[in-house]
C-alpha cells in the first residue's frame, strides 16, 4: 500500500512537471507565433498557456496531492502579479477580453488550490516553522530595518539604464496579451524573469525605484531563507543559532547587504541562484523548475551556471546507482518528465539568449581579444578578476577561514568519512560544479570591472565556510563568537570601508573622512560603477539632495560638474526633482526611450559639464545661476583650478552627508576684467 502511495505520488509529480512544461513552452509560444505573423496559433497558445495553468490545479485536487502545496506557490504568484497589472494606473488596459479571461482561469486554479491546501493543513504548518525558527526572523527583521534607509535611493549608471530604460518602459507595454516578450527585456538584455518579480513593484510604483527596491528585499530574504535550510541539509544536528549566525555572514556581505539599492541583473541572479539549488536539492521539483526558470531567464551566463549544476546532479544520480545495471540506471536518472523538463528549458533559454537581445545584435557573444564584451584570457581582465573574487570586502578572509575549518574538518573526520559521505556529495558536487563555471566564467569573458558582476560568487563561498564551521567539532561559544565577529565586520564594510587589505591592495581615494575605493581594471582610482561595492556610493544621493534643496530650483539654473574623468556618473542629475518632498521622481517613459517626461508636481532640472571651453555656450543660455558641484577630493584638481581661474568670479558653500564631503562652486561667466 506505501509503495504503491508512493508511486502514485512521483506520476503525480511526472504528470505536473508535463503540464507545466506545456505551459511553458505555450507561454514563449504566444510572442513567437505572433512575430511570425501567425496570430490565430499565437491566440491559441494565450489559451493553452492559461488552461495548462488551471489544469494543473484541478489535476492536483482530484488526486488530492501533496504537490498542491508548491503549485500554489505558483500559481498564487502568477495570479497575484495579473490582479497588480490590472489595478496599475500604467499598464494598458485596452484589451478587455484577455484580461478577464486570465483572471477568470487564475480565479478557477485557486479555488482548486485553495481546498488543497485547507485539506494539506499548510496554514498550521507555517505557523509551525516559524515559532521553531524565530533566530532566523529576528535577523531578517534586522536586515529589513537597516536597509530601509536605501528605499529612496536614486538608480545612477547601469542601475538607472536597468530602471528608466528597462521597468519604465516595459510597465507600459503590458496589455495582457503577453504576445511581446521582447518589451520586457531590461536595457536589451534577456532578463523576463527578473522584469517579471520587478515589475510588481514597479506597476505599484513608478515615480520612483522604492518598489522595486521592496521587492529585492524580499528576494534577498528569500534567499536568505534558503541557505538557511541549506546549512541544515549539509549539517542535520547543527544548532539553530549557528545556522543563523552561518546566514547573516551571508546576508550581510557588503554585495549583498551592501548594494541592496542597486538595480542590477546581479542580485537577482544571486537570489534565484540560492532559491534554485535549494529547491532542487530539497526534492521541491516543481517550484525548482518555476525558480530555475526565473534563474534561466534573468541573465543570459545563468544557462552556463544552470547547465553545470544539472550536469553534476545527473551524473551524481546516474553513478550513485552503482549497485544496478546500466539499462536500469540510464532509465530511471534520464527517462523522465524532469530530466526533459530540465533539458528544455535551458535550450529555450539559449535560443532565446542567441535570437534576440544584446548578445545577440552587438557584442555580447564575440571572440575579439581584448575587446570589450568578449571570450579571451586578457591579463588585465585576469588582475581585476583576482582582486575582486580573493580580496574584496574581506573575501580574503572568507577564504582563509574556508581553508582552515577545512583542514580541521578533514583532520577530525577523515578524508575516507567524507569520501563516502554520499549525502554530502549529493549536496556539494551540484554547488561545486556550479561555482566552477561561474569563476571560470568570470576569467574567460571580458567585461566591464564592476564588482557586483561577482555577487554570486559570495553564495558558495559564504555556504562553504557556514558548513565548515558547523560541521567542526569546536566549542559553541568560540564558534558563536568567531561567526558573530565576521558578520559583524561584513556589516560595517558594507556600509563605510574598513577592510585594510581592499584598501592597501585596491585603488582608493581618502578625503578625511572615509576611504573608497575603484575596482577599475587599470589599477586607478575612477569616479565611477566601480566604486560601487558597498553603500558608501549610495550616500551622494543624500549630499545631492541637500544641495538642490538649498538652490533656487524655481530660477533657471545650470548644475554641473567641471570636465574630471568619469563624474558624469555621479553628475546624473535627473529632471524631475519634487521639490516638497526633496525627491528625484520618475514618470513611465514613451518612445524614444532616452526622453523623460515631467512628473507631475516637479521640476525640471537642467545639468551639464562645466569648464572653460563650455563658457561661450552656457552664456548664450543666459542662465540665472550656474553652479558647479565638486567632490571635495577632487577640488584641487588641474581642470577644477582652470575653470575657477577662467570665470569672472565665484562664491562657494560646502555640503557633508555620510562621509561625503562636496564644495559647490556659484561660477559667474562674464568677461574677466
Amino acid at each position: 500500500m506505501e509503495l504503491k502511495r508512493l508511486e502514485n505520488a512521483e506520476q503525480q509529480l511526472q504528470v505536473s512537471l508535463i503540464l507545466f512544461l506545456l505551459q511553458i513552452i505555450s507561454f514563449f509560444g504566444i510572442s513567437g507565433f505572433w512575430s511570425l505573423g501567425k496570430y490565430r496559433t499565437s491566440d491559441l497558445c494565450f489559451l493553452l498557456f492559461f488552461a495548462f495553468g488551471a489544469g494543473i490545479s484541478f489535476f492536483l485536487y482530484q488526486c488530492k496531492s501533496k504537490l498542491v502545496k508548491q503549485w500554489s506557490v505558483i500559481h498564487g504568484l502568477l495570479a497575484l502579479f495579473w490582479i497588480i497589472a490590472m489595478i496599475s494606473p500604467v499598464t494598458d488596459h485596452s484589451k478587455k477580453l484577455p484580461m478577464i479571461a486570465g483572471l477568470i482561469c487564475y480565479l478557477a486554479g485557486a479555488v482548486f488550490n485553495g481546498i488543497g491546501l485547507k485539506r494539506e493543513k499548510v496554514m498550521q504548518s507555517i505557523g509551525k516553522w516559524c515559532r521553531e525558527h524565530t533566530g532566523l526572523f529576528v535577523l531578517m527583521a534586522v536586515f529589513v530595518i537597516l536597509s530601509l534607509e536605501t528605499l529612496p535611493s536614486t538608480p545612477r549608471g547601469d542601475s538607472n539604464t536597468y530602471f528608466r530604460m528597462g521597468f519604465l518602459y516595459a510597465a507600459p507595454k503590458f496589455d495582457f496579451t503577453l504576445r511581446n516578450l521582447s518589451d520586457f527585456y531590461l536595457a536589451d538584455h534577456m532578463a523576463v524573469g527578473y522584469a517579471f518579480l520587478g515589475l510588481f513593484g514597479v506597476f505599484l510604483d513608478t515615480k520612483n525605484a522604492i518598489g522595486l527596491h521592496i521587492v529585492d528585499i524580499i528576494l534577498i530574504l528569500l534567499s536568505g531563507a534558503a541557505f538557511y535550510e541549506l546549512l541544515g541539509m549539509f549539517v542535520q544536528k547543527a544548532k539553530k543559532s549557528m545556522k543563523v549566525l552561518a546566514t547573516a555572514v551571508y546576508l550581510f556581505h557588503p554585495l549583498i547587504f551592501g548594494m541592496i539599492a542597486s538595480v542590477s541583473l546581479d542580485k537577482p541572479t544571486l537570489a534565484l541562484m540560492v532559491l534554485f539549488t535549494y529547491l532542487y536539492l530539497s526534492d521541491r521539483r516543481l517550484l525548482a523548475s518555476f525558480a530555475g526558470f526565473l534563474f534561466l531567464t534573468t541573465k543570459e551566463p545563468n544557462v552556463a551556471f544552470y547547465g553545470a549544476f544539472m550536469a553534476a546532479v545527473y551524473l551524481v544520480r546516474f553513478f550513485g546507482l552503482h549497485h544496478a545495471g546500466f539499462v536500469k540506471r540510464f532509465t530511471y536518472t534520464f527517462c523522465r518528465a524532469q530530466f526533459v523538463m530540465d533539458i528544455i528549458q535551458p535550450v529555450i533559454a539559449a535560443y532565446l539568449i542567441l535570437a534576440t537581445g544584446t548578445w545577440a545584435s552587438n557584442n555580447g557573444i564575440q571572440f575579439e581579444y581584448q575587446v570589450i564584451n568578449s571570450f579571451g584570457i586578457v591579463d588585465r581582465n585576469t588582475v581585476s578578476k583576482n582582486l575582486q573574487l580573493g580580496i574584496l570586502n574581506f573575501n580574503w578572509l572568507l577564504l582563509a577561514g574556508t581553508v582552515v575549518f577545512l583542514v580541521i574538518v578533514i583532520f577530525q573526520y577523515g578524508i575516507k568519512r567524507i569520501i563516502t559521505n554520499r549525502k554530502f556529495w549529493t549536496l556539494a558536487v551540484p554547488l561545486g560544479a556550479m561555482q566552477l563555471v561561474f569563476v571560470g566564467f568570470q576569467y574567460i569573458y571580458y567585461t566591464y570591472p564592476n564588482a557586483r558582476y561577482i555577487t554570486p560568487y559570495e553564495y558558495v563561498l559564504t555556504l562553504g565556510l557556514g558548513v565548515l564551521v558547523l560541521a567542526c567539532n569546536m566549542k559553541h561559544a568560540v564558534k558563536v563568537i568567531g561567526m558573530t565577529g565576521l558578520a559583524l565586520l561584513l556589516a560595517v564594510q558594507s556600509v563605510v570601508t574598513i577592510d585594510p587589505v581592499t584598501i592597501k591592495k585596491i585603488a582608493h581615494k581618502h578625503d578625511g573622512y572615509f576611504y573608497i575605493c575603484s575596482t577599475e581594471e587599470n589599477g586607478k582610482f575612477n569616479f565611477n560603477q566601480t566604486m560601487e561595492y558597498n553603500r558608501q556610493y549610495t550616500y551622494w544621493d543624500g549630499v545631492l539632495r541637500k544641495i538642490i534643496a538649498d538652490i533656487d530650483t524655481d530660477q533657471n539654473v545650470l548644475i554641473g560638474t567641471p570636465s574630471i574623468e568619469n563624474t558624469y556618473f555621479f553628475a546624473q542629475f535627473y529632471p524631475n526633482w519634487n521639490k516638497k518632498n526633496r525627491m528625484f521622481e520618475y514618470t513611465v517613459i514613451d518612445e524614444p526611450k532616452t526622453e523623460y517626461y515631467p512628473v507631475e508636481d516637479c521640476e525640471l532640472l537642467k545639468y551639464g559639464t562645466i569648464c572653460e571651453m563650455t563658457f561661450n555656450m552656457i552664456r548664450e543660455e543666459k542662465y540665472d545661476h550656474v553652479y558647479m558641484i565638486v567632490p571635495k577630493m577632487y577640488v584641487e584638481d588641474a581642470d577644477v583650478q582652470n575653470t575657477l581661474q577662467k570665470a569672472s568670479g565665484y562664491t562657494e558653500k560646502e555640503y557633508s552627508y555620510r562621509g561625503w564631503n562636496v564644495m559647490v562652486y556659484e561660477v559667474l561667466l562674464g568677461e574677466k576684467v
